[in-house]
């Protein structure tokens, strides 16, 4: 088969999904499954980089779009948990939308992100897909994409296009059933594609962020008012069965004041 050029590997990836519909993962009669084979992964990826677990793996909370075949999208990641490199993938849709920009306006400006592009892979399940076969190499990983898209140079082309954009992550994440498998790419080598480095990472966390603009609210507060607040609720004669209650609009009125005083 002959190879993809840029616009052949855009119509390949455009014609075969459904970008409308929204899908969430990880819920269902499978999810002690699920959470078996997260577990699985998570292993197997510190295993390859000669790593021990720090700390008990939860099951990822996954939200992915819809899709029958493989697609291209922006990413926003976070790494966590040192060597363990515990990831969360933020995924927002194709533009001219800067993608850390969009999670950190989702998830807060706590978070150091990074951007980038991920092929997303879907697989069928009733491929076999288990610790024996799972990719550790490029190579590996190049031969199974062509396996699943019919086409021998689909991840090559793909990658050699995507690495051009300097100080841009380049990820695959193989869907099967409902788990997501993580492949960080490192840059292409001149010895060969076959050589490029491929590092296998689990998530903790997975979800496809929206770019609507945000809502703004007018408040006619003032950081007197909410002080005042503040020391009502410090005030309250609380019943031992609503402390906790107390507490969170205690916090609440914290976290208002601040955003009074920075704006």
């Amino acid at each position: 088969m002959k190879g993809l050029d840029s616009s052949d590997l855009q119509n390949e990836l455009s014609t075969t999904v459904n970008p409308s519909t929204v899908a969430s993962l990880g819920t269902g009669s499978g999810d002690i499954d699920a959470e078996v084979r997260s577990d699985e992964w998570a292993r197997f990826c510190l295993r390859h980089r000669a790593v021990d677990a720090t700390s008990e793996i939860a099951s990822p909370r996954v939200e992915l779009p819809q899709i029958d075949g493989p697609m291209e999208v922006r990413i926003a990641v976070s790494f966590s948990g040192g060597k363990q490199m515990n990831c969360a993938l933020f995924i927002v849709p194709l533009g001219d939308i800067d993608p850390p920009h969009v999670s950190s306006c989702h998830m807060g400006e706590n978070l150091t992100l990074r951007g980038g592009s991920c092929l997303l892979v879907p697989v069928s399940d009733d491929v076999k897909w288990v610790d024996k076969t799972w990719p550790k190499s490029m190579e590996g990983l190049n031969a199974f994409v062509a396996n699943v898209t019919d086409s021998p140079r689909f991840l090559e082309a793909w990658v050699m296009e995507r690495s051009r954009e300097s100080n841009k992550l380049l990820m695959v994440v193989v869907i099967h059933g409902n788990v997501c498998y993580g492949y960080l790419l490192g840059a292409p080598k001149p010895g060969g594609f076959n050589e490029t480095r491929v590092i296998p990472i689990f998530f903790e966390q997975v979800c496809e962020l929206t770019s609507d603009p945000p809502v703004l609210i007018e408040l006619e507060l003032s950081a007197k008012s909410l002080e005042a607040l503040i020391r009502h609720a410090r005030q309250l004669l609380s019943q031992p069965e609503r402390a906790q209650e107390d507490r969170y609009l205690r916090d609440g009125l914290r976290i208002l004041l601040k955003s009074v005083e920075r704006c």
